[in-house]
């Protein structure tokens, strides 16, 4: 995304607990037996998990 390497560090670590707070927000809803809940937010999660997987790709492939 940005040249900068402390910017892609930063980038990260937002990714990484953007994907824990969906996780914990799912296991919450699970708990709690909303199912539905559970499943959107199981599905935020995969796609969120996703994008990070591509824009990692994406910025290592510039280099």
């Amino acid at each position: 995304m940005v040249d900068n390497k402390y910017l892609n560090i930063i980038f990260m670590i937002i990714w990484v607990i953007v994907l824990v707070l969906t996780n914990i927000i799912g296991s919450y809803f699970e708990k709690k037996n909303n199912h539905k809940m559970a499943f959107i937010t199981k599905i935020i999660y995969w796609i969120i998990s996703a994008v990070y997987i591509l824009s990692l790709i994406i910025i290592y492939n510039r280099k």
